[in-house]
């Protein structure tokens, strides 16, 4: 699984590098990924997951930044 966030975040970067080098107003993104074993149904619990990591990556992102 891990090797699978990482290799989406990668995606995601290099699409979004490459839209910025000829768009303005530059766009920046916070994504938080959450998987799941196929036999499980709590959609809620899930969500919170992904939502929660995208909170710590912005977070990261604001720390880079200054």
């Amino acid at each position: 699984k891990k090797l699978e966030e990482q290799e989406y975040r990668r995606r995601l970067a290099e699409s979004l590098a490459a839209y910025n080098e000829s768009n303005k107003p530059v766009l920046d993104l916070a994504c938080g990924l959450s998987f799941a074993a196929p036999d499980k149904k709590d959609v809620d619990a899930l969500y919170a997951e992904a939502d929660r990591r995208m909170y710590l990556e912005k977070e990261k992102s604001d720390k880079r930044r200054t």
